[in-house]
């Protein structure tokens, strides 16, 4: 091997070698200019809030709006408060026309299933990833709740701590709603296990109602808590859990001081109701 094949050869390596630095540094430093697109921290590319504005002042029920353009149209909620409490969890769906197009969605907040440390909330509205689950694309809300709120108590059964061996055994929890003049009607309608978090769950909570149980009519006169639920209560079976339901039902309703005896009917047919 000739010396002027080595000279070649050397010098061609070395001009690579200078090549690849030159054109490293050139890359970082279209980066770090950022004439290379990158996301900033806190763009969000697939979902876009309109409704509420970050940092007004609302109460309950606080709606939500925007567009996404998310895997299945599905997106997800959160709602937490300053310590990170877990406020609210839900999902709902986008009204996309077509896959990678963005559509439309609506959601209302309603009910806090736990009451905030203070008036800040941050609503997160973001989509899972079909991979992992993870978050994508998380929009953070920060807003502040509003003094015209009121706090319910909803009765349920416990298997931690009696309801086993006691089945009229229920336990309050507390809930932010949305002022009402019929919140002994609201009050009922959280008495389901929907209305329950992970976490409340994972703790023993339970409901006994039938998940299509539905509340016709409630009237209160003379004390007296006139109850009418559909025929779904006409068809639950065991003493234990008949007794389960009354409870839930007769001690949520209790909490309100106008209210000192509780009839339940089914389709308006007190006989019928609740019958083992």
């Amino acid at each position: 091997m000739s010396k002027r094949f080595l000279y070649i050869s050397f010098g061609a390596l070395a001009f690579s070698f200078i090549g690849f630095v030159i054109s490293t540094l050139y890359l970082k430093s279209v980066i770090t200019d950022r004439r290379i697109p990158s996301v900033e921290e806190g763009e969000v590319l697939n979902i876009k809030i309109s409704e509420p504005q970050e940092g007004g002042t609302f109460n309950l029920p606080i709606s939500i709006k925007g567009e996404a353009r998310v895997f299945e149209n599905v997106v997800s909620l959160k709602v937490l408060d300053e310590e990170n409490n877990l406020l609210l969890q839900d999902f709902f769906m986008a009204n996309s026309p077509d896959v990678g197009e963005f559509g439309n969605f609506s959601y209302v907040i309603d009910t806090l299933l736990k009451e905030p440390v203070s008036d800040k909330i941050i609503i997160q509205v973001y989509w899972d990833s079909p991979r992992d689950g993870s978050p994508l694309d998380v929009v953070s809300i920060p807003v502040f709740l509003g003094d015209k709120n009121i706090k319910l108590a909803a009765y349920f059964g416990n298997s931690l701590l009696g309801s086993s061996d006691d089945c009229q055994k229920v336990f309050p929890l507390y809930r932010l709603t949305a002022k009402t003049e019929a919140i002994g009607a609201k009050s009922l309608s959280l008495l389901f296990n929907v209305f329950l978090s992970e976490e409340e769950k994972t703790a023993g909570y339970f409901s006994s109602l039938p998940e299509d149980a539905k509340l016709i009519s409630l009237n209160i006169k003379d004390g007296a808590a006139y109850a009418d639920f559909n025929s779904s209560f006409n068809s639950v079976g065991g003493s234990c859990r008949v007794s389960a339901i009354r409870s839930q039902i007769e001690n949520t309703l209790k909490q309100f001081s106008s209210v000192k005896k509780v009839v339940i009917s089914a389709n308006g047919d007190v006989e019928s109701a609740l019958q083992p």
